[in-house]
């Protein structure tokens, strides 16, 4: 198992602005501000989880985070909450890896069948 942090950057404007909004220079300003605000909380966010060994890509909108050596939800909300960080403002995910994956198929292969004389 391996734990992915999501740090989403910004979203598509239909959302941002919410579909039946009507689009003003005031609206896109408030949302530069708006955008402007969360960015600056996601880099405070990005140095520490970087200065406590996340690595980090950037994907469509966000930037995904994983740890090396952190296995578990419970070891990643430690660590940040240890960072000063709410899980809160974070998407976290508790995913399989490829290895787990491979370890479960060499396993059922490996086993016999209910009833199968050994």
């Amino acid at each position: 198992m391996s734990v992915l942090i999501t740090l989403p950057l910004f979203y598509k404007p239909a959302y941002e602005f919410g579909e039946d909004t009507e689009v003003t220079g005031a609206n896109v300003r408030a949302l530069g501000q708006g955008l402007a605000e969360r960015l600056d909380l996601i880099a405070d966010i990005l140095d520490k989880l970087q200065g406590a060994g996340w690595e980090g890509q950037v994907t469509l909108y966000d930037i995904m985070l994983s740890h090396p050596f952190l296995r578990t939800m419970d070891e990643a909300r430690a660590q940040l909450n240890g960072l000063g960080i709410d899980p809160e403002q974070v998407n976290l995910d508790e995913i399989e890896d490829e290895d787990d994956e491979e370890e479960d198929l060499e396993f059922d292969e490996g086993e016999e069948m209910e009833g199968e004389p050994s």
